[in-house]
């Protein structure tokens, strides 16, 4: 009975350590590449999405982000037609702009990112849901015309 009670214990104590993956690890496992600090998963032949971010320290200044119309992956390029989501959800970045390519935002894509103070959305994107983006109040602006929605 002991030894059951032990192995049990030991047990208990170990999943905690093996489930604690950081999200960068995570994503590894899901994303097919990364570059400059965001994960991409391919969409279409040709296209991918940004599905992920790689983590700032802790305590970093909170940096902007310009997601390109294009990324490569060795010798492959890419262009970017999407964000998914959740994909920066609690990020550390204070404005985020999408390139024109982009024909789709992901519920959450930018939930609890706090540092968030703004989004450039391209004039060719349509009209997002702003709560279901961002789920606090940025200003986000597009086509060049900043709106806040409540």
């Amino acid at each position: 009975m002991k030894n059951i009670i032990s192995v049990l214990l030991v047990f208990v104590m170990l999943v905690p350590v093996f489930s604690m993956q950081s999200f960068a690890e995570t994503m590894d496992f899901f994303a097919d590449f990364e570059k400059d600090g965001v994960y991409y998963c391919e969409a279409e032949a040709g296209e991918v999405i940004a599905c992920g971010y790689v983590e700032q320290e802790e305590g970093s200044e909170p940096v902007e982000l310009v997601i390109p119309e294009t990324v490569k992956d060795g010798r492959k390029t890419y262009t970017v037609t999407g964000v998914e989501e959740s994909a920066f959800e609690g990020s550390n970045y204070s404005k985020i702009t999408l390139p024109d390519t982009i024909d789709y935002i992901g519920s959450y894509a930018f939930y609890g990112a706090a540092m968030l103070e703004e989004v450039v959305i391209p004039e060719s994107g349509q009209g997002y849901e702003y709560r279901e983006l961002t789920g606090n109040d940025p200003v986000i602006i597009k086509g060049g015309h900043p709106f806040l929605v409540r």
